[in-house]
């Protein structure tokens, strides 16, 4: 079995809101190529954050249309499923 195997499955759905893009007149291609910029960005701060930074949520994370930043959840609905209290225990292994 691979490391990989080991990995407890997460899944998230982010749902834009339709009609809080339409009021930004925000096209769902617009809104899709912005948040996957966001998501690099917060894989990044993970990736570089110590455990004393204070990273925000993936709703609190920011997303910019048309030049200004929005909250990611002020703009969809986001829903994490699978086993979190597995992947808790994981990332508690792999502290120093």
């Amino acid at each position: 079995m691979s490391d990989s195997d080991d990995i407890p499955e997460i899944e998230i759905q982010i749902r834009p809101d339709d009609d809080t893009l339409a009021e930004l007149g925000v096209s769902a291609e617009e809104f899709e190529q912005q948040l996957e910029l966001a998501i690099a960005d917060y894989h990044e701060l993970l990736d570089t954050a110590s455990e004393s930074d204070d990273v925000p949520g993936l709703e609190d994370i920011e997303v910019e249309l048309h030049g200004r930043l929005h909250r990611l959840g002020d703009l969809a609905a986001i829903r994490i499923t699978g086993d979190l209290d597995a992947l808790s225990d994981e990332t508690d292994e792999l502290e120093p």
